[in-house]
């Protein structure tokens, strides 16, 4: 026995008190039933290793699982690996498999037949590429103007602009600006359009010719924030 624990100290002094002076008195002593102390009296032989907690768990039962249920599991589970309980008992049943899914989860989990948990590759963020010269990333914000702002019921208009504190916006038709065509109608001032112009075609990476060609056609004013 490794430990000697205290509910075993504690149950030899209650049989050594018993065997002296009585059932009885030790009952009135201990605040105990005379029940659990000739329980107790029957297991004592004298040393303390006989009052320790044995196993309460039964040898056999009538309706535990069988040798050839256990190989049918074992079977299954070797040509399904990866498959699921219930997917597995599902396919067991069909054999003709009687049992439960919990009584199915508890062989499996004695037998060491549970599905392994797969690897999670651990998540390493990528280096931040440094900007090698201003302008090279930049950041272009896209707000819905409202349509109480529109003349027209059926148009919709877009704002864009970037987000370094430039008080120039360019006004759009189209929610995306990759696609450029003449139909576009830009707002610009002679100033500081070709500047905004120049920060979205590099975020775009488009050439600036194509949208000045544009702009030139369709002469309008920016508007300043």
């Amino acid at each position: 026995m490794k430990s000697i624990t205290q509910n075993m100290r504690y149950l030899q002094s209650l049989m050594s008190y018993a065997q002296r002076y009585g059932v009885k008195a030790a009952s009135r002593k201990y605040n105990r039933a005379r029940s659990f102390i000739y329980f107790w009296r029957k297991r004592w032989d004298g040393s303390v290793e006989s009052l320790q907690c044995q196993s309460r768990r039964l040898h056999a039962h009538s309706n535990q699982h069988t040798e050839e249920e256990l190989k049918l599991i074992r079977n299954m589970r070797r040509r399904n690996p990866d498959l699921g309980i219930i997917e597995l008992w599902c396919r067991l049943r069909e054999r003709g498999y009687s049992r439960c899914v919990e009584s199915l989860y508890r062989v499996m989990k004695r037998e060491g037949l549970m599905p392994q948990k797969k690897k999670v590759k651990k998540y390493t963020p990528k280096p931040y590429e440094q900007m090698t010269h201003p302008g090279e990333r930049i950041q272009i914000d896209v707000k819905v103007v409202p349509r109480k702002c529109i003349a027209d019921s059926e148009l919709r208009l877009y704002q864009y602009g970037d987000s370094e504190k430039n008080p120039y916006i360019i006004i759009l038709p189209l929610h995306s600006f990759f696609h450029i065509d003449e139909n576009m109608v830009f707002r610009y001032d002679k100033t500081a359009y070709r500047l905004t112009l120049l920060r979205i075609c590099i975020a775009l990476d488009c050439d600036i010719g194509d949208i000045v060609e544009v702009v030139r056609d369709n002469p309008t004013t920016i508007s300043q924030e």
